[in-house]
């Protein structure tokens, strides 16, 4: 239902914000203005993603575009809030089981490093 969505909100001149991968393997929420772009969101990642894209939310609802924003709970939230209720501005809420922080990413794999590369 959210590929619909997006794909409608794209042909209607919209713009999509949902979570990529960039290039240092980081989450974060892009703003996207076509497809190519909204193909990059594809598949889940279980983790709170960098928000760099509330200028461009403000910049496209300034304008008159609509917004599709899609994310975890908290995040949507939080757009919602920064943005409140307007006839232009969706949003949907991913629900996963769990998902993690960007600092606790890390920590794994620096303790297998630790164990596969002993110092004494």
């Amino acid at each position: 239902m959210g590929n619909k969505k997006k794909r409608i909100n794209i042909k209607e001149k919209g713009v999509v914000c949902g979570c990529v991968w960039n290039e240092k393997m980081e989450a974060e929420i892009v703003a996207a203005e076509s497809m190519r772009e909204v193909d990059r969101m594809r598949g889940l990642k279980y983790v709170q993603s960098d928000l760099k894209c509330f200028s461009k939310i403000e910049e496209a609802l300034k304008v008159g575009k609509k917004v599709l924003f899609s994310s975890v709970p908290c995040q949507v939230a939080a757009a919602q809030r920064k943005f409140g209720s307007s006839d232009r501005f969706y949003t949907i809420s991913y629900i996963y089981g769990m998902f993690y922080r960007f600092d606790l990413i890390e920590v794994p794999v620096k303790q297998d490093e630790l164990k596969s590369n002993p110092t004494s």
